[in-house]
């Protein structure tokens, strides 16, 4: 079991407790959240850069990060910096360890 952990744009809900339930509401602007993956579940199958544009349609180079099942998510890191975790942290985590070969 191998945990990748990122930060990730995401709309965030406004949740409202009332007499017949909870309703959600998205607020208008992407908020930044921990996103962590399960590399057994699901992994990263291409990344890409990107650019998100807010309320006041300014610019927010981003990640667009595909994953194995299907959907995407937007990596608030640029892609120089995506790229240099997902070499260097990421896909160790798939490399066995040589420590332990003839074991």
């Amino acid at each position: 079991m191998a945990i990748f952990k990122f930060r990730i744009y995401d709309y965030h809900d406004k949740q409202v407790i009332e007499d017949g339930g909870v309703s959600f509401t998205p607020f208008g602007e992407f908020a930044t959240f921990y996103l962590a993956i399960e590399t057994a579940e699901v992994t990263i199958t291409s990344f890409r850069s990107y650019v998100l544009f807010d309320s006041e349609d300014l610019p927010h180079e981003c990640t667009k990060v595909y994953l194995s099942d299907g959907s995407f998510v937007f990596a608030t890191n640029k892609f120089d910096t995506f790229e240099k975790n997902f070499t260097e942290v990421y896909t160790l985590l798939f490399t066995p360890d040589s420590s332990k070969e003839g074991l």
